[in-house]
């Protein structure tokens, strides 16, 4: 079998039909994603009882649950540029979607259609998890495509089944979008950065049961926190030129924000409120600059993300 031969699928579940198969297909489920990894989350229980032997005793299988990863390319959608060809995982990784574009952090969990179905093809071994639920992190790096890095746990659904790896795969999405040619805003400033990287950090709770149908142990994956944050580098400047020093000693909270796109369409990222939570002087190639990690804050509750989708201008 061939690692090159591998593909997920990932169709959004109801919350009525939560843990039930929604049966993604390679026509109308297919993700871009690559650095696929896939693997039972298995506990084990070693016998305790003693005997006449110095030897283990046969153990058992204990909760199981899958834990699977993938990085994908940020693309935009090819047929409605409201959308985003990976909004069933933003969903699924706590975003909520409205129908002008809008993507942002959910009130409550669970909520409607916020877990997927999975499929991996790992050539053809077919792996399926439902309710899955998971975590994000953004990456932009200068003149590299927008890098989403999606962590998932998901039902166990008792290993992988022989399957045909499928022949064909329909695209929705375009070229993956670049982090080039567009001004980073800090504030009303635009300082040089190399590269930005956020996360609502999502904690997931692998919800333990005895009263189990799927006899694995796991009633549901469960969201049950987020405290979001993180970082970017720009050049070291003054404070006369851009106050980083000043909003750090003071805990000033100062909007992030960042447009990718192409012909296609456009996405615009917005952190409504960022902190600074250092301010560590660093070097690239013999050039100074400041490397910040940042809290993640709310402006108006449920908003410390925003993903704006557009059709691009004419």
């Amino acid at each position: 079998m061939l690692t090159e031969k591998t593909v997920v699928l990932a169709k959004i579940e109801t919350l009525a039909a939560y843990g039930t198969d929604a049966a993604p297909t390679n026509t109308e489920n297919f993700i871009a994603a690559h650095n696929i990894s896939v693997a039972p989350n298995t506990s084990w229980n070693d016998t305790q009882g003693q005997d006449c032997s110095m030897s283990p005793r046969e153990g058992t299988l204990g909760r199981q649950y899958m834990d699977i990863t993938f990085d994908y390319e940020l693309q935009a959608s090819l047929a409605s540029p409201l959308t985003l060809p990976c909004g069933p995982l933003l969903q699924a990784c706590g975003f909520a979607y409205d129908t002008s574009g809008v993507y942002t952090p959910y009130t409550t969990y669970p909520a409607e259609a916020s877990s997927v179905t999975l499929w991996a093809y790992l050539d053809n071994q077919l792996w399926k998890s439902t309710g899955a639920r998971g975590n994000v992190s953004f990456t932009f790096t200068a003149g590299e495509p927008v890098m989403l890095s999606f962590t998932f746990q998901g039902l166990y659904g008792g290993g992988f089944t022989d399957s045909t790896f499928p022949t064909t795969c329909t695209e929705f999405g375009g070229k993956p979008l670049v982090a080039i040619n567009q001004a980073l805003a800090w504030g009303s400033d635009a300082p040089e950065v190399e590269s930005l990287s956020f996360s609502l950090n999502n904690e997931l709770y692998a919800r333990p049961t005895m009263d189990d149908a799927r006899a694995y142990g796991i009633a549901g994956i469960d969201i049950t926190k987020r405290n979001g944050d993180g970082s970017f580098n720009p050049l070291a400047t003054t404070t006369a030129d851009i106050a980083f020093l000043t909003a750090f000693a003071a805990g000033t909270a100062t909007a992030i924000s960042y447009v990718v796109g192409d012909a296609v369409g456009t996405v615009t990222f917005s952190l409504p409120k960022t902190q600074l939570m250092n301010i560590s002087p660093g070097d690239r190639s013999g050039t100074r600059i400041f490397d910040f990690p940042f809290r993640l804050a709310q402006s108006a509750g449920n908003d410390e993300i925003t993903i704006t989708c557009a059709a691009a201008a004419a």
